[in-house]
């Protein structure tokens, strides 16, 4: 019934009432997170440590920034990166409202190049904006999104993990970074929303081979190597070096 209602009434709403509408439910969505909504939290709570600096990309309203600002502390920096301009001005109220002080917050996404890109933003069923699953698209998109090579940010305090989370497009980010993980060598929790027999799996995870890393996933509530038949959402990749 609840669907039906929003299947009939949403798109009979007007856009700017629409936005109040999500600014209040992302607002309040952020204020009761307790860093334990998804099982790869209490991981990251033993690999994230105070005076560490974090990056975020595909930040969303911001679930994973507050749980990184919390980690960090006062003396580390989370960096974030959500380039659909309604949904960073969630996040940048979000983190206003919760008086957190050690966040920047970039208005670009992240690729293999630097310029500009056309951002697909699917449907709910009742006609919704999904930001969830908004993704950089070759073909046409809804809007028009700053893109930045990793390598061009000129990060230079040392980053110890990286969540990176944007529906496909990981590879992008990490071959426009190639520089910057030479120079780190962080911890990477990456999506990888397929099986990782599969092709873009595969391709993925030869290129974090290749920079040696080696993959592990959650089993349990613990990180084991990944095995050809293991499947999951997010994957932790660990430097060799």
């Amino acid at each position: 019934m609840k669907e039906l209602t929003k299947r009939i009434l949403f798109p009979l709403l007007p856009d700017s009432l629409l936005k109040r509408m999500r600014s209040k439910h992302y607002l309040k969505k952020f204020s009761e997170l307790t860093g334990e909504e998804e099982p790869e939290m209490a991981i990251i709570n033993d690999l994230v440590k105070a005076g560490d600096s974090v990056l975020d990309i595909g930040a969303n309203f911001g679930a994973y920034t507050k749980l990184f600002s919390n980690l960090v502390g006062e003396k580390g920096q989370v960096i974030s990166f959500e380039p659909i301009p309604e949904v960073n001005g969630y996040l940048r109220a979000n983190i206003s409202s919760g008086n957190i002080h050690n966040v920047v917050v970039h208005d670009f996404a992240l690729s293999n190049s630097s310029g500009e890109a056309r951002f697909s933003i699917p449907k709910f069923d009742h006609s919704g904006d999904n930001f969830y699953e908004g993704h950089l698209t070759e073909g046409e998109g809804d809007i028009t999104v700053e893109v930045q090579r990793l390598d061009d940010l000129g990060i230079d305090r040392k980053v110890s993990f990286v969540k990176c989370d944007v529906e496909g497009a990981e590879l992008l980010v990490l071959k426009g970074g190639v520089d910057f993980i030479a120079k780190h060598r962080p911890i990477f929790m990456l999506e990888i929303n397929s099986d990782i027999t599969t092709p873009e799996a595969k391709e993925l995870i030869q290129f974090m081979e290749k920079h040696d890393y080696e993959i592990r996933f959650m089993e349990g509530n613990k990180l084991v190597r990944a095995k050809p038949e293991s499947h999951g959402v997010n994957y932790f990749f660990f430097s060799r070096a």
